[in-house]
């Protein structure tokens, strides 16, 4: 082990800073990791949430339509058996008006006759039209299973609104075609309901034909209500091919316009035949279910690329400060050693200062500390059974401890202006300018730790299988009735004790 140079502190700095580089960036990596998983799991338990909200309104809507449905149902085939079973017309068209007043969801009930001519109806403003060109009423009139409650097209009412009804076939004795009895949905009452399962500002929920006419939405959509959306590329036209009865997508919405969260689900009635099933689609913006989401994480890598901006240049200007400095530190230690070395002021052995250069440096502390009432804190170090080592290994390897022991007692020192001083032989002493006794004694400690370290065998020490040292402490604030030579003496009389004591160890009074 041999003395620093000048390069070789230099680039062991150098190779600290690498060091420090690559813990920063993989502290920045790992706390990116820690931010950005949560934001992940959060970001995927909303959407979850969402769509599970979304199938929830769409079976709060088909329970509420499906037990309409079977409502008007059982009001149909009850104005049906009243028909087929020649009751009075009176009967009839009390039945009409009971029915459309506890059934609020539908607008409109009317009997067409085989050649669909109104018959009854709640409405008496509809018994001038004829219905014969309605496509519903020529459906019904050429389907093959009459039995069925028929839910059909959306289509424009006498009344210019954009409507959807269910209706039976009415049969006479011999069981031929007499005509149908129709109720109309009512889509006010309908689109009240939407709105009351609505619980975002972004939500639409739609009411889809089996042939794929929007029947109607809410909030409603200015040109696509009675239009066909089933077509290639649409959401819908992808879920009518996948056969499921309920889906949910997070894709881009053709019809919408916009990426959104959609669950369609087919109306399911229990223990009822109809013609063709209707089609529910609730839907939300994408952006705007992770608008707050979106918020939260811009605040978050905001403050975190605020880190890197800040860690970077920081770490670069800390480790730019501490490298001209320690070439500062460097060049004052050359100076200083040239002047030494001038005044031949080193021990030619060990590179440290000799006896002659520590006694005018303890001299000029004594009387700076005295001065300024500062602590000075002073350290005698004696090398364990050293006569043992030089008569078991030779005084070559003895001149070497002497050189480790003297470098590593010079790196416990972390001030320019500390000074350790070879004493004579294997004696060594530190001068701790404003240092106190507990300071001094962490810095003694580290000696000793540090030449333990080392490892140097003595299989004569009478302490440890190793070199180690012992010292004595003497620090105080100097004062006019005493001197550095008390000082020294005090130094040099707790060395004695700390060798007495078992060695490898300081001790102070």
């Amino acid at each position: 082990m041999t003395i620093k140079t000048r390069e070789q502190k230099l680039k062991s700095e150098i190779n600290s800073y690498k060091i420090e580089w690559f813990l920063l960036i993989f502290s920045l990596a790992i706390l990116f990791i820690l931010v950005a998983y949560p934001q992940y799991i959060e970001k995927n338990y909303i959407l979850s949430s969402e769509k599970n909200r979304l199938f929830t309104q769409a079976k709060i809507l088909n329970n509420s339509l499906a037990k309409d449905i079977k409502a008007i149902n059982q009001a149909l085939l009850s104005i049906k058996n009243d028909f087929e079973s020649r009751e009075n017309k009176k009967h009839i068209q009390n039945h009409l008006m009971e029915f459309t007043k506890v059934l609020p969801s539908f607008r409109t009930l009317i009997i067409l006759d085989k050649n669909a001519d109104v018959i009854m109806t709640n409405r008496d403003e509809l018994f001038k039209y004829n219905y014969k060109d309605r496509e519903y009423f020529q459906y019904m009139k050429n389907s093959n299973n009459k039995n069925l409650l028929f839910l059909n097209p959306p289509f424009k009412s006498v009344l210019d609104v954009w409507t959807i009804n269910a209706g039976v076939v009415l049969e006479d004795e011999n069981k031929e075609f007499a005509g149908v009895v129709i109720a109309t949905f009512e889509p006010t009452e309908i689109k009240k309901f939407l709105s009351s399962i609505s619980y975002a500002e972004d939500m639409r929920i739609s009411i889809i034909h089996n042939n794929g006419v929007l029947f109607l939405t809410e909030p409603k959509l200015e040109g696509l209500e009675g239009k066909n959306i089933n077509k290639e590329g649409t959401l819908f036209h992808k879920y009518l091919k996948s056969k499921e009865k309920s889906t949910v997508y997070m894709d881009f919405a053709t019809n919408l316009k916009y990426k959104g969260i959609v669950t369609f689900k087919a109306l399911e009635v229990e223990d009822l035949d109809i013609n063709a099933p209707l089609y529910f689609a609730v839907s939300r913006e994408y952006d705007k279910v992770l608008r707050h989401f979106y918020e939260n994480t811009k605040l978050i890598f905001a403050l975190y690329i605020m880190l890197i901006v800040s860690s970077i240049p920081g770490l670069f200007f800390l480790q730019r400060r501490r490298y001209i400095s320690l070439k500062n530190e460097i060049e004052a230690e050359e100076i200083i050693k040239e002047k030494l070395e001038s005044l031949a002021y080193i021990d030619s052995l060990t590179q440290i200062a000799n006896r002659r250069y520590f006694e005018q440096v303890i001299d000029r502390e004594w009387r700076y500390c005295l001065r300024n009432q500062k602590y000075l804190s002073l350290l005698f170090i004696d090398i364990d059974f050293f006569k043992n080592y030089n008569d078991t290994y030779g005084h070559q390897k003895g001149d070497e401890v002497l050189q480790l022991v003297a470098t590593e007692i010079k790196n416990s020192l972390k001030r320019s202006h500390d000074l350790v001083a070879r004493y004579g032989g294997e004696e060594f002493v530190v001068i701790l300018p404003n240092t106190s006794k507990d300071d001094a004694i962490k810095i003694a400690n580290e000696m000793i730790r540090r030449v333990n370290n080392l490892r140097i065998p003595h299989k004569r020490s009478g302490v440890e299988n190793i070199v180690t040292i012992s010292l004595g402490l003497s620090s105080l604030i100097p004062s006019e009735e005493l001197s550095h030579n008390d000082m020294l003496k005090e130094a040099d009389d707790a060395l004695y004790k700390a060798k007495n004591s078992g060695k490898n160890q300081v001790f102070h009074f």
